[in-house]
């Protein structure tokens, strides 16, 4: 019930972001998590934790192409690599007949720095960005890497 809760509020906030880089982030955020919770219920025993650090994972690697990387980012990646470790001590504490109650209260913890993250609206902290020109949001741009490589040797 709480967990329906702070989704519904992570969305609302994912769709007011004030910049394309912030919004894109928690987009892939939300929509991993998501979906991740529709085919859930589908996943028996420890393979739950599998691949939930799995699809933690995914975001984290749709998140590191993001140009001009807000704080709020690079908040989402540590807060994903935090719930990787949650998911660790959940399979742990599956595997060995324990009460999963430190896994609940651990991700609910996880969904409510989400929110604040969300929250933060600062603008102007940006973290870096990629060597290649600033055409879009994405890094991942083929033909500018080859190109500074070809530029710049093996300088990159």
């Amino acid at each position: 019930m709480i967990l329906n809760g702070l989704f519904i509020l992570l969305v609302m906030l994912s769709l007011t972001q004030p910049n394309m880089q912030r919004t894109y982030a928690a987009i892939i955020f939300i929509t991993v998590t998501i979906i991740f919770d529709w085919f859930s219920d589908m996943i028996i025993g420890e393979w739950y934790y599998v691949f939930d650090a799995m699809a933690l994972l995914l975001i984290v690697i749709l998140t590191m192409g993001i140009n001009k990387i807000p704080k709020m980012v690079i908040i989402l990646q540590r807060i994903c690599l935090v719930a990787i470790a949650i998911d660790a001590l959940g399979y742990y504490l599956y595997m060995s007949y324990q009460s999963s109650w430190m896994y609940d209260y651990g991700f609910i913890a996880v969904y409510i720095v989400a929110i604040l993250a969300f929250i933060d609206r600062d603008l102007g902290d940006e973290r870096g960005s990629s060597n290649s020109s600033l055409r879009g949001l994405i890094r991942w741009d083929l033909g500018n890497l080859r190109e500074n490589l070809s530029r710049h040797g093996k300088k990159i």
